[in-house]
Parts: C-alpha cells; sequence; structure tokens
C-alpha cells in the first residue's frame, strides 16, 4: 500500500495541485498564488538545466564508451561530437557567449550544420508530396489544384499569365487555409484541454510510466 501511495498517489496528487494552481493564477490576481506560481516556475527553469546537464553527461558517456571500445562506424563521429562539445564550453566560458569567438564557432560550425540537417526533410516532403498530389478523388482534385495555384502565383510567370491568378492564391491562403488552420488550433486546444483534465484526474497516468 505505500509503494503504490508514493509511486501513483503523491505524484498524482502533486500534479494536479500545480495545474490547478498555475491555472488558477491566470484568472484570480490574488498576489500569494502570484508568488507560489512565479516560484514554481523558476524551479521548472532550473530543473530544466539541470536537464541539459544530464542530458550532456549521458551523451559524454555514451559516445565516451564508443570511443573506448573503438565501435565500428561510431568512434569517430563520437569524437568529432566530443571535441566540438568541448570546444564550445571552453570558448563560451573562457569568453563568453556574447564573445567574438563565440559568435565565430556558432556562425561557422552550429548555423551551417543547423541549416542542412532543417534542409534534409524536404527530400521527404517532395517524396509526401509526390504521393499526396494523385487524383484519386475529388479532395486529391482540389487540393492539387490549390497547390498549383498558390506555386503559380509565386512565379513570375503567374501574373503575366493572368492576374487574377496572385488574387485567387492570395484568396486560397487567406480564406480556407487560414479556417482550416484555426480548426486544428482549436483541436488542438481541446486536446490539451482533455489532457490537462485527464491529468488534473488522475486519468492520465503516462507520466508515471504507466500505459494503460
Amino acid at each position: 500500500m505505500s509503494e503504490e501511495i508514493y509511486r501513483r498517489q503523491i505524484p498524482l496528487l502533486l500534479g494536479s495541485i500545480v495545474i490547478l494552481l498555475m491555472a488558477l493564477v491566470y484568472y484570480l490576481d490574488i498576489p500569494f498564488l502570484k508568488g507560489i506560481a512565479s516560484v514554481l516556475t523558476n524551479s521548472g527553469i532550473i530543473l530544466s538545466s539541470f536537464a541539459f546537464f544530464f542530458g550532456a553527461a549521458t551523451m559524454i558517456v555514451y559516445h565516451g564508451n564508443n570511443i573506448a571500445k573503438r565501435t565500428p562506424e561510431k568512434w569517430w563521429y563520437g569524437s568529432i561530437v566530443l571535441a566540438t562539445m568541448t570546444l564550445f564550453i571552453l570558448v563560451g566560458l573562457g569568453f563568453s557567449s556574447t564573445s567574438d569567438q563565440y559568435q565565430w564557432l556558432f556562425g561557422t560550425i552550429y548555423s551551417p550544420m543547423s541549416m542542412a540537417i532543417t534542409g534534409l526533410p524536404v527530400f521527404w516532403l517532395a517524396s509526401a508530396a509526390y504521393r499526396t498530389f494523385k487524383a484519386r478523388s475529388i479532395e486529391s482534385i482540389i487540393l492539387i489544384l490549390s497547390a498549383f495555384i498558390s506555386l503559380l502565383a509565386l512565379a513570375p510567370i503567374g501574373g503575366l499569365i493572368s492576374p487574377m491568378i496572385p488574387k485567387l492564391a492570395d484568396w486560397i491562403i487567406k480564406v480556407p487555409t487560414t479556417g482550416a488552420s484555426r480548426g486544428i488550433v482549436i483541436g488542438a486546444g481541446i486536446g490539451t484541454f482533455s489532457l490537462g483534465l485527464r491529468i488534473l484526474l488522475g486519468r492520465e497516468k503516462v507520466q508515471l510510466g504507466e500505459t494503460e
């Protein structure tokens, strides 16, 4: 019974209290509640900092083991990761993150690699668009026509073909696309509210490591 209390009841109770407190702060102007909410927010920031620390420690242990064991196709990349991380840490601690040295490293190493990783999904998106843009139904035909008009409006030749193409593309973006995106946002908000309510009532136990 004691294990049940420590593993389930107390975490659920603490989660419910925190959710209620953070929700009440937005609706009630009570300085005492705002003070507690500020402490909880700062505590969350501190915990996230510790999470970054443990994440870095886990990465060091993982790549360090691969380097020590000379794991094929892993130890070389692990060496590059650890060397780059060490370089950033030393420069950041020695010169601060706003120094010219750190900004040079950020702009020379991090930014190009980040853009390259961000650009990789473009190939997946092109493949997904090719599979989607097949006129198998009326919805697919509407999607193809909308995408074709929007892309044509962005090209210089679109306005030359007809002045109605940019206007039609602008209407597609502002009216049906905006309406659909608002519906998605409303649905996501309802889902978030439902999830918070389930956690508040103790019906959601995923955060406790339980799947059922």
